[in-house]
């Protein structure tokens, strides 16, 4: 009978050069040690395991509803050995998979190996390999190969390897999926199907155990390896499975397990001796003494083939643990490469880790050095430190070291270095690892730029507040002059003049708080000519003095929906980044706008981290005469913490994708290397038409309610100029300085009140808590919050129907006036 593994109670081997030195092995756990024990910690780890329930006798349920099979057994052996906390959870495998593959399990206990399977999952080195064969009924002689199944109802597990490839081959039409393979052989033998394809094994061991009476026919026709399978990129705990297996496999353990659930499988050979032994008993009732020599030299030969048997499998045991380590070698999440001092330091091990932090393959590496393959700068500083790590004899630890990958670029790898000689104490190898720390080096860079922004947005918001408020008071004087003023007084534009200017400086306080990402962010309609033309100072002294920036804007285009806090954020961004494009020589960048009517194919070819539908748009193009990019590198700029310097600054063309995804907008680049490069954003036409200003300074609209208004706000200029205000719209105005002084008023003077105004951020108390407190001695007071600081969504419009509303400093009059109404209105 074929059996489901290699040879008798041992792993299945890979390929690949063999490391045979126990002391080359010793050294590279002592140079692994400090990254693994980081990887690993110091706690048993808890893993999620799935489980086929149905899948004898690898792994199923037992009458008691207990997790049990050979790959349960293995793999709690292996928790042993590798302090993991182990969970089961069984399913159908169907099921199983889906919950893997969501991210709901850690791990599963078996998985046959595919490259389809390698998308979404990693293996460990494969611990035995399954062979699947043709089942019938017995004296069923229609089926002798995979053939013969067309037009036969074939029973087959849903969603397994076997279902793919049979309906790869034609045969979908007639297959009958089901739960289960064990439920396939069931049917089978129930006359529910023609034929079922299952594991050989599992199919031999359930037919002798259910009297099943089915068969095998013909010889395998599907064979993969069962491995461990973690989730993608889990590489802490493939490595501790892949440990835990070597140290079952040396241990013997392994060869236990195996032994127990499928020796009794094998056919005994010793029947055949007893029955030879039987007959040459009968003829040696005839011939004695021939029998007697007959035995003999049975015996001699064999106690040879006994001998030699043993030696074979002692081999074979070395071979496969030099195969093992092997493979353990060649998976490490870290590059492992040696050199041979005596061979003017040639590479003489390369791991898998190594080609692909370097860009090298293993075949050009192999027998070359240094020299042939980096800048001679390089070359020379590896060499370095390879005869410093000799005369030190002892390991060399180089924290951060700067290299130019193929496949990588520039990158930034934390190496380890120790020497190892022979018996006279020549060195005969050094044996070197190398982490890629790139991505941990942007992240700390990342994080010391967010920490500086932040810092910068706490700056902002109090700068924002107390500007704000300052606005709030020129507004609202700048309000009652106007108010005061006749229509054709000669200080009239003036005052409407000096009323556009406070408001220009009020989108200026906004700008500063959305670039240091502290902003509150409003979509509404805007002029992208405006928009982008508004910053042309702020862009001028924002880029290199050699790169001439130059504006190409269409007349008439229509508004678009975004926010202008965000718009000039990506413009911004844009254009230093065409500026660093262009560096220290003369350049020139474009800044055009215009308007476009896109078609699908025109659709398809923009970049699809922000899809667009066909339609008509209003494009701004950012164009520079810069150096260019490779497709390479065109292809990551997206990328987050992707850059071509190990600084950078701005905004990040990252989350720039994500501003245009909130805004519906689709981007299109061009980019070749000498040539320059040309983004070009598409935002959706607004259906509001033309575009048009977006602050129009006017008079205030007449309130039709009067009554009593508490004011309560904590900068004096704010409560005279908007007392000033309310009193002259017909209000009686009562004024606190605090929210404590806000709520005694309250108590004191009842009924009076009709609606409250007041700052967020006042002494004593706030105006959340003064708020609170004023609402629940009376509901239907109506309350009004303004602020100058950003504040969150759920403070602009409250949830709670008591809260009136929010008003944004500053403000005018007529915004003031037009708040009170709505709240008055509400009552």
């Amino acid at each position: 009978m074929k059996r489901a593994g290699t040879s008798r109670g041992a792993l299945p081997g890979t390929g690949g050069a063999r490391l045979r030195l126990p002391a080359l092995l010793r050294t590279l756990a002592a140079l692994c040690l400090p990254t693994l024990l980081a990887l690993a910690g110091t706690t048993p780890r808890k893993v999620l395991v799935g489980i086929n329930r149905d899948y004898p006798p690898y792994e199923y349920l037992d009458t008691r509803g207990h997790p049990a099979g050979y790959d349960v057994d293995l793999l709690r052996a292996l928790a042993e050995v590798e302090g993991l906390d182990l969970e089961f959870r069984a399913d159908t495998w169907d099921g199983t998979l889906q919950a893997f593959r969501a991210g709901r399990l850690d791990m599963l206990a078996g998985m046959l190996h595919s490259q389809a399977r390698e998308a979404f999952a990693d293996f460990s080195t494969p611990h035995l390999v399954v062979h699947y064969s043709i089942f019938v009924r017995r004296g069923d002689a229609r089926v002798r190969g995979e053939a013969d199944l067309a037009g036969l109802h074939t029973l087959v597990e849903r969603g397994s390897q076997m279902d793919d490839h049979l309906r790869a081959t034609g045969l979908g039409p007639f297959l009958v999926p089901v739960d289960s393979e064990p439920e396939a052989l069931r049917r089978l033998a129930a006359g529910q199907g023609d034929a079922a394809v299952a594991p050989q094994l599992e199919g031999l061991v359930l037919a002798k155990q259910d009297h099943l009476g089915i068969q095998s026919v013909g010889g395998p026709v599907f064979t993969r390896q069962l491995c461990f399978a973690t989730r993608k990129g889990d590489a802490e705990l493939l490595f501790r499975l892949n440990t835990g297996l070597a140290i079952l496999n040396q241990t013997g353990r392994y060869a236990e397990l195996y032994q127990g659930w499928f020796g009794h499988l094998e056919p005994d050979p010793r029947e055949g001796l007893a029955l030879t032994r039987r007959a040459l008993a009968i003829l040696g009732l005839v011939a004695a003494a021939l029998v007697l020599v007959a035995l003999w030299n049975r015996s001699l030969r064999r106690q040879v083939a006994q001998a030699t048997a043993r030696l074979h499998q002692a081999n074979r045991e070395i071979r496969d643990r030099e195969a093992f380590l092997d493979t353990v070698v060649e998976n490490l999440p870290v590059a492992v490469f040696g050199k041979d001092p005596r061979r003017n330091y040639a590479f003489t091990l390369w791991n898998a880790r190594s080609e692909q932090i370097f860009g090298l393959p293993k075949a050009e590496v192999m027998g070359r050095t240094d020299q042939d393959f980096f800048p001679r700068a390089q070359a020379d500083g590896f060499r370095a430190k390879d005869e410093e790590v000799i005369r030190a004899g002892r390991i060399l630890e180089i924290p951060e070291e700067r290299i130019t990958s193929r496949s990588l670029g520039e990158i930034v790898l934390h190496t380890r270095k120790v020497p190892l000689f022979d018996e006279t104490g020549t060195p005969i190898l050094i044996l070197g690892i190398s982490e890629d720390i790139t991505d941990q080096r942007a992240m700390e860079e990342a994080l010391r730029q967010a920490q500086k922004l932040e810092s910068l947005g706490v700056l902002a918001g109090g700068i924002a507040h107390d500007f704000n408020n300052l606005l709030t008071a020129i507004l609202g004087n700048l309000g009652l002059a106007g108010l005061h003023a006749p229509e054709g007084h000669p200080a009239v534009p003036f005052l409407r003049n000096a009323e556009a200017t406070a408001l220009r400086a009020a989108e200026l306080t906004r700008q500063m708080l959305a670039y240091s990402g502290k902003g509150v962010f409003e979509v509404r309609p805007v002029d992208l000519n405006r928009a982008a033309g508004e910053m042309a100072s702020l862009l001028k002294v924002s880029i290199s003095k050699k790169a001439a920036l130059r504006f190409r804007f269409a007349e008439g285009l229509p508004a678009i929906e975004a926010d202008p806090a965000q718009l000039q954020q990506v413009v911004m961004n844009l254009v230093t980044n065409a500026s660093e494009a262009i560096g220290e020589g003369d350049g020139e960048i474009l800044l055009a706008t215009g308007m476009e009517e896109l078609d699908a194919a025109q659709v398809a070819a923009l970049h699809p981290g922000s899809p667009i539908p066909p339609g008509r748009y209003v494009f701004l193009k950012v164009e520079d005469s810069g150096a260019g990019m490779a497709p390479e590198v065109l292809s990551r700029i997206f990328d987050p913490f992707f850059t071509t310097k190990f600084t950078g600054r701005g905004l990040g063309l990252s989350a720039m994708l994500g501003i245009l995804r909130a805004h519906h907008a689709g981007i299109g680049i061009r980019s070749e290397p000498g040539r320059g490069t040309e983004f070009r954003l598409f935002f959706p036409a607004s259906p509001a038409g033309a575009a048009r200003a977006e602050h129009q300074a006017g008079p205030a609209v007449p309130l039709r309610e009067r009554g009593t208004i508490l004011l309560a706000d904590d900068e004096p200029e704010v409560r005279a100029s908007t007392a000033a205000m309310l009193r002259g719209a017909g209000f009686e105005v009562l004024e606190a300085a605090d929210g404590q002084e806000a709520c005694e008023i309250c108590q004191r003077e009842g009924d009076r009140i009709r609606a409250v105004l007041m700052d967020l951020t006042m002494p004593r108390m706030d105006g959340r808590s003064a708020a609170r407190e004023i609402l629940a001695a009376d509901p239907r007071v109506r309350i009004i919050l303004t602020s100058g600081f950003p504040v969150d969504s759920d403070v602009r419009t409250p949830a709670d129907p008591q809260l009136a509303g929010f008003l944004r400093k500053p403000y005018q009059m007529k915004d003031l006036l037009a708040a009170l109404q709505r709240a008055l209105e509400s009552t």
